[in-house]
């Protein structure tokens, strides 16, 4: 079970990471002070977009960083990233410094600039670093992203500047498709022939689902350049009708895909009460039952513990291997998981790790710890713990990480950052290439009603699909509540049309 489980998710990462070692690999040549700038700076600028995503955030204008100085016992300045925007409020440029101690003043590090193209909803990123011999910046990496209009990356192109030839060289591309309701239904890596100058297939995944939205199936693919088609991998089916997920390996002699595993479910409604893992063994054509996981619920229908189990074939029984409690707030958010491993010598379940969670009075997060048991001083010892100030909309006003001081076990200091905002607060209407969500539907999942907000009087009619997409519903202009008291439970699309452009907002009717 969670070892077929994990095996399955780490051959699915394997093939959607292979793009990115293969960028890393190219990066290689680069120094390391140039590649570390250009990542932090396609780091900190995809923050910044980030902090854009939902609406009434404040924009952020710059961030101060702080390292902890153990001899003072003081935060001293360590980085600063100033953001400069457009008229339409647009990141376009993140200035990256270091500061300079001994001559107490800002030296440039590294840079992101961000171009927007409404056209197409295309949004490029170019990462430079500071040259401090020459004077100057110099490229070094370049993101290329498009989306559809639901806010899908539908294509992303990674290139390096080539410093040999001053120009920009392909590294990797990533292909994605979605369906009418925002499913995705493949996505395609690519990597550069440089050789040959052209785009090369690398691996493939296709996904399926019910008419829920549920994902049922996911196969994947590896491109053959011998036959120069594609090569089946790895597959994953889910039946819910049979209670069982299936994992299969293509045996490329017998061109069929052969069972590997199964996973047999006890369901009640939709909750996984139990789950057990079989493998399969070719030379007896049977299933030899391996793990299983058993979940718990609370009365709100969230995961309170699930434990692990191993079968012993030596007494031909489940024995208990690792589990994990997890404990909610009041207002339903996680505070507390923990973690044990069962010991047979002493028959009792020992803690291993825990993280700890709190929450301002907002809602978000203000402290995030993690422990380890020491079986020394039969207590829990703190490993790391990140706190954060947060103002009323959610934007982080100071974030601070400590480390644990091994010698006495206290919390120490490490890194600091505080983030300024420009007073204003993003209100207006906004297109989607602005990544706020203007014509947002809630609830979501809804019951009988669904509302659309930020129509500003701009609607002109609103159809609703199902998962088929057939047409169920249809309201003319400004119809901002839609009535699916009589919908059968599923997923839906809301095609919100504008005078200006179509928007489309999947829901769920529960």
């Amino acid at each position: 079970m969670k070892k077929v489980i994990l095996s399955t998710l780490v051959l699915v990462l394997s093939f959607s990471t292979q793009a990115q070692k293969h960028s890393d690999l190219s990066r290689k040549g680069t120094s390391s002070v140039q590649s570390r700038f250009s990542d932090q700076a396609i780091a900190y600028a995809k923050t910044a977009i980030d902090q854009e995503t939902e609406s009434n955030f404040k924009l952020r204008d710059s961030t101060l960083q702080y390292t902890w100085n153990t001899v003072t016992l003081s935060w001293e300045l360590s980085g600063k990233v100033n953001y400069i925007r457009d008229k339409a409020n647009h990141t376009v440029t993140a200035l990256f410094y270091n500061w300079a101690t001994g001559i107490l003043a800002w030296e440039p590090s590294g840079r992101a600039v961000l171009q927007y193209s409404e056209i197409d909803n295309k949004l490029t990123h170019t990462s430079s670093y500071w040259d401090a011999t020459i004077g100057t910046w110099v490229v070094s990496w370049r993101n290329e992203t498009i989306k559809d209009l639901q806010g899908h990356i539908t294509s992303e192109i990674n290139s390096f500047w080539d410093l040999g030839t001053n120009a920009w060289v392909f590294n990797d591309q990533h292909l994605q498709n979605f369906d009418a309701m925002g499913n995705k239904t493949s996505e395609v890596y690519y990597t550069w022939d440089k050789s040959q100058d052209k785009w090369r297939a690398f691996s493939k995944i296709n996904f399926e689902y019910d008419d829920q939205g549920l994902k049922i199936a996911e196969t994947n693919f590896e491109w053959d350049e011998n036959s120069l088609s594609w090569s089946g991998t790895f597959k994953y089916t889910l039946s819910l009708a049979e209670a069982e997920e299936r994992y299969f390996r293509w045996n490329s002699s017998q061109q069929i895909w052969q069972i590997t595993a199964k996973n047999t479910l006890i369901l009640s409604g939709k909750q996984i009460k139990e789950k057990t893992g079989w493998l399969y063994n070719t030379q007896t054509d049977t299933f030899t039952t391996s793990e299983k996981v058993k979940y718990s619920y609370n009365y709100k229908g969230e995961e309170t513990e699930n434990i692990d189990y191993q079968w012993d074939l030596s007494k031909n029984q489940w024995v208990e291997l690792s589990k994990q409690t997890t404990i909610y707030d009041p207002n339903g958010k996680k505070a507390e998981v923990f973690n044990y491993f069962w010991t047979k010598s002493g028959m009792t379940w020992l803690p291993s790790f825990k993280e700890e969670k709190s929450y301002d009075t907002y809602g978000y997060t203000n402290m995030d710890a993690f422990y380890y048991w020491s079986n020394n001083i039969i207590d829990w010892n703190s490993t790391t713990k990140t706190t954060y100030k947060n103002d009323s909309k959610g934007n982080i006003l100071e974030k601070e990480d400590y480390v644990t001081d091994p010698s006495n076990l206290n919390y120490v200091p490490s890194w600091k950052e505080v983030n300024y905002y420009k007073e204003e607060v993003i209100t207006a209407l906004q297109t989607d290439m602005n990544l706020t969500r203007a014509f947002e539907v809630f609830p979501n999942p809804a019951i009988d009603q669904i509302h659309i907000a930020n129509t500003n009087n701009n609607l002109t009619s609103v159809q609703v699909l199902n998962a088929q997409g057939e047409q169920v519903l249809s309201y003319g202009a400004n119809n901002e509540i839609l009535n699916i008291d009589y919908l059968k439970p599923g997923v839906y699309m809301a095609v919100i049309n504008t005078k200006d452009q179509v928007y489309k907002r999947p829901f769920i009717k529960e």
